[in-house]
């Protein structure tokens, strides 16, 4: 349901604008569940109110970026584009499945959430330079 609301929301109020809002609720889902991970304080109502959050960005931000992908990438190149966008998406699920239990391991699970919360950032600082770089054609193209 996530992704056809999502689509919708694309384009009433525009790609880059969609993708944007979408990873700051990634974000800021990944922020409110690490809080909730405080190691004094666990606090399970925030971390699932986090968690709602980042899941209402992440399955929608999705949408978005085949949007641009489907914008920029044409006939028989269509197919190789959507794989390497989809492998880069389920690769950053495996580095997590490695590297998460690792740091909770050493450092506990509240470093392994906000270890998760860097790498949120780190997507939204990505999808930021996609939208300069998809705008910044748009112009020259014009």
């Amino acid at each position: 349901m996530l992704p056809l609301l999502g689509g919708l929301i694309c384009d009433k109020i525009g790609i880059r604008v969609a993708l944007i809002l979408f990873d700051l609720l990634v974000v800021t889902g990944s922020c409110i569940f690490a809080i909730g991970c405080n190691k004094d304080n666990v606090n399970f109502t925030t971390m699932l109110i986090g968690r709602f959050i980042f899941g209402l960005g992440s399955e929608t931000q999705f949408v978005c970026k085949t949007a641009i992908i489907a914008h920029w990438f044409r006939g028989r190149e269509m197919g190789f584009a959507f794989g390497v966008g989809l492998t880069a998406a389920r690769l950053g699920s495996v580095f997590a499945g490695i590297i998460e239990p690792n740091v909770a391991d050493a450092r506990g699970v509240e470093a392994a959430a906000w270890v998760g919360c860097g790498f949120c950032v780190f997507s939204f600082l990505n999808a930021m330079g996609m939208v300069c770089v998809d705008k910044k054609v748009e112009e020259n193209d014009r």
